[in-house]
């Protein structure tokens, strides 16, 4: 087992229920397996989602963010709600497309739109830059 001196006491007993994780290369290889795996198929009915990406401004001296929009079918009659969607991945892991699935369900349930964030990752990007890019993400939604 990995040297868990740094792990706080209380979350020790859950560490039994995951896998025995090398991060010696740090994240290549999570990142590696998540480009290897082929893309999860679209669920029937969602197809109807149009899918587009976007850049847009990061915060002063940061890049430009990647912004992927899920747009429900159909003419709304005013302005549609948003949802800024923020994936999992604790910062290090995953992109904007990650949650597709759940983005194009909340989109077609809620009749909004979602825009999910493709902030930067760390151990690259130190904090924080992906705040900073979430929060751009969330300016701009706002702004539009």
């Amino acid at each position: 087992m990995a040297d868990t001196s740094q792990i706080a006491p209380e979350l020790l007993a859950g560490l039994e229920f995951f896998p025995d994780l090398d991060f010696s290369r740090g994240m290549a290889p999570f990142r590696e397996m998540a480009q290897v795996r082929p893309p999860l198929p679209v669920p029937p009915g969602l197809e109807v989602v149009e899918l587009s990406t976007r850049m847009i401004p990061g915060a002063p001296g940061d890049p430009e963010v990647k912004v992927v929009i899920f747009t429900p079918p159909g003419s709304p009659s005013g302005p549609r709600p948003a949802v800024l969607h923020i994936h999992g991945g604790g910062y290090v892991i995953g992109d904007a497309e990650s949650f597709s699935g759940l983005c194009r369900v909340n989109a077609l349930k809620h009749d909004c739109l979602v825009v999910s964030v493709d902030y930067r990752l760390a151990p690259e990007t130190t904090w924080p830059g992906s705040l900073q890019d979430c929060y751009a993400a969330l300016r701009w939604l706002h702004a539009d």
